[in-house]
């Protein structure tokens, strides 16, 4: 698992349609790739480099090639907002999610269709975990590299200052991919009537699907 750069935003944009499906742009109108894509690199552009810092990339390498060293093909990667850090780039501010001081949230984890029930999805979420951990809002980008040593890693872990406890992601109705969550220790969570209905409305509008669950882990 790498950390994202700006060199390598592009390459995500080949991801979408197997993480995402097509997305709706009207109900019945579905968004052309390109315009997924640009929307994408838009987004991305507008990030701080604190917000690429809280992207992990799932990278295959060649034999012949050295992890970490360039290069390889991303065939997965996993989207972090951490307090302090802006959300998903395709909400409108209204509806963005915003975390607690305590809670990291995963706007978006995908992977390729040829590497699905291969374990990339599961190392993505330890990641998340892993970096949800070790996050300090005041150490920098830097200080979120997760291929450090395990001697620089457990330094970060003492590290006085803000901890997150917990870890939230949200799921459509019917994708299969709830059952991965619930194993590595996610929870369904219950919801009123009037957020329900607003849940409902905004993802048929956006993906054509029944609404989306919240889902909760604590981290130990």
């Amino acid at each position: 698992i790498d950390t994202l750069t700006r060199e390598r935003v592009p390459e995500l944009c080949a991801l979408m349609p197997d993480g995402f499906g097509g997305k709706a742009c009207c109900l019945c109108l579905t968004e052309s790739a390109s315009s997924t894509a640009s929307a994408l690199l838009q987004g991305y552009a507008k990030y701080p480099d604190e917000k690429l810092a809280a992207c992990g990339l799932a990278v295959e390498y060649a034999a012949a090639q050295e992890p970490r060293q360039g290069g390889g093909k991303i065939i997965g990667f996993c989207q972090l907002t951490l307090p302090g850090l802006p959300g998903d780039y395709e909400l409108p501010e209204c509806l963005a999610n915003k975390p607690e001081d305590n809670e990291g949230h995963i706007d978006r984890i995908a992977v390729a269709d040829r590497m699905r029930g291969r374990g990339v999805g599961t190392k993505l979420l330890d990641w998340a975990d892993n970096t949800c951990r070790s996050w300090r809002p005041d150490l920098g980008a830097g200080a979120h590299d997760m291929g450090r040593s395990d001697d620089a890693k457990l330094q970060l872990l003492n590290t006085p200052g803000q901890r997150i406890t917990k870890v939230s992601l949200e799921v459509v109705h019917g994708n299969p991919a709830q059952r991965l969550y619930e194993r590595h220790g996610y929870i369904v969570q219950s919801e009123g009537c009037c957020s329900r209905c607003c849940n409902v409305c905004c993802v048929f509008f956006l993906m054509r699907k029944c609404g989306a669950r919240r889902m909760v882990k604590a981290l130990t």
